[in-house]
């Protein structure tokens, strides 16, 4: 469960990786695409799961597998 203390975090890994992967060959990839588009929603979790197990991490990555970023 995401908790308020976790929210400005996870708001700063999601920036980081959405403009990660806009680098690495999707341009027009977005928070709201990742919640509707499958290759991006896929792109994000990959990148997430590359990632240390951080417990923010875990639940993001259970969030955005439920289109729920």
């Amino acid at each position: 469960m995401t908790t308020e203390n976790d929210r400005p975090f996870r708001d700063q890994i999601v920036g980081l990786i959405v403009e990660a992967l806009r680098e690495q060959g999707y341009p027009d990839l977005s928070v709201e695409t990742i919640q509707t588009d499958t290759a991006h929603r896929d792109a994000f979790v990959e990148m997430l799961e590359a990632c240390r197990p951080l417990p923010v991490i875990r639940q993001l990555i259970t969030d955005a597998k439920e289109s729920k970023i």
